[in-house]
């Protein structure tokens, strides 16, 4: 009996959960009618013959991303899911735990067990009339929120800072002669390893409106330069003493210069993330993504990290920074989901309204898994 569950795996490593959820966003299109049609039964489906909380997790990137092209409230999207997902796994034995559980004492007790379908005739019918109840009177009991225009959406870069508890950590520091930050790379000196200090850009050798450039792991600094910082007092105490380097206050059209040409994302790791178990460290977001981590949260609490030692979880939303071509690079991989990021234009950024937040259920059924 537990050779049905190579059925749900092999679901995920063939690819036809991923297939589906690509199939959902062509058929979708914009109306949130037909998005529940199509949506419920084929996450019912997945939850048939795998997890029930695998299904919906591997369709989370997707329903977001139906949500933000139509301008929907993600919500109205994922609680139906959610519930679809639970109503899937009555279809057949291998669809919930309990239904193996006492098909297994059936077999102990002389009982005939439940045939793989046994369940389906009622679960059906449980599923057309829920998927029903859904579709014409249970959304509309959800949230009626439409989500603004694009351009206008964004959180601030002050929004991120209070929800990740990064307030007060963003500084300019100028690397003095004979620092022995002079002619090294940001790897060579461990900033993040021994400081916690975490360096997104530098301004070299002319005004900081027109020279600010993002720092990569093979850039080397050199005597002089002003780098652009997240850290906390204590840590850029300490570094400033240690490697030569004096601070320097950011006054407001630098900030606002650093938000129009460096952006901040924030992604959140699904249980299919190779970054999952890993520390900051061994994810190398620099090498990888050429990126900074600059906040970690779990479970919508704002973690004190360690550079070499915080492993990061399924549900962990991360905050990123560095430029805009890098960020853009994010919504292609498969094993991270970007949420939310910085708006390029700064100016109109200043006067921005907040952003509705996303369900905070989301980290949580991520974590679940």
């Amino acid at each position: 009996m537990q050779g049905f569950f190579v059925v749900g795996e092999g679901l995920f490593r063939t690819g036809v959960a991923a297939a589906a959820g690509n199939w959902l966003l062509k058929v979708g299109g914009d109306s949130e009618t037909r998005l529940l049609l199509f949506l419920l039964p084929v996450v019912a489906l997945l939850s048939a013959f795998m997890s029930s909380t695998g299904a919906v997790a591997l369709l989370i990137p997707v329903v977001l991303s139906m949500a933000r092209k139509s301008g929907m409230q993600p919500g109205r999207l994922l609680m139906p899911l959610a519930f679809a997902a639970l109503m899937g796994g009555m279809l057949t034995l291998i669809g919930t735990p309990p239904n193996i559980i006492v098909s297994g004492q059936m077999r102990e007790a002389g009982i005939e067990p439940f045939s793989f379908f046994a369940f389906t005739p009622v679960g059906l019918s449980v599923l057309i009339v829920g998927s029903l109840y859904l579709v014409f009177i249970g959304r509309f009991l959800l949230p009626t929120t439409t989500l603004r225009d694009p351009e206008s959406s964004h959180p601030t870069l002050k929004e991120f800072a209070e929800r990740y508890h990064t307030e007060g950590q963003l500084h300019k520091l100028v690397i003095q002669p004979g620092s022995p930050l002079t002619n090294q790379t940001l790897a060579d000196v461990g900033l993040r390893t021994q400081y916690e200090i975490t360096v997104f850009a530098i301004q070299r050798s002319g005004t900081f409106l027109s020279t600010l450039m993002p720092v990569l792991s093979n850039t080397r600094m050199q005597a002089l330069d002003n780098l652009i910082v997240y850290g906390t007092e204590d840590k850029i105490a300490a570094f400033s003493e240690a490697c030569m380097v004096r601070r320097h206050g950011l006054a407001e059209r630098e900030i606002v210069k650093v938000q129009e040409q460096f952006g901040v994302a924030e992604i959140l790791l699904p249980p299919n993330s190779t970054l999952i178990n890993r520390t900051l460290k061994e994810g190398r977001f620099r090498e990888k993504f050429n990126l900074s981590v600059i906040g970690v949260r779990r479970q919508n609490t704002p973690l004190s990290t360690e550079f070499a030692v915080t492993q990061l979880a399924a549900g962990d939303t991360l905050l990123l920074a560095g430029s805009w071509e890098h960020i853009r690079k994010l919504e292609s991989r498969r094993d991270l989901v970007v949420l939310e990021t910085t708006c390029g234009n700064a100016k109109r950024l200043l006067a921005m309204p907040k952003k509705p937040r996303l369900p905070s259920a989301l980290c949580s059924l991520c974590c679940s898994s």
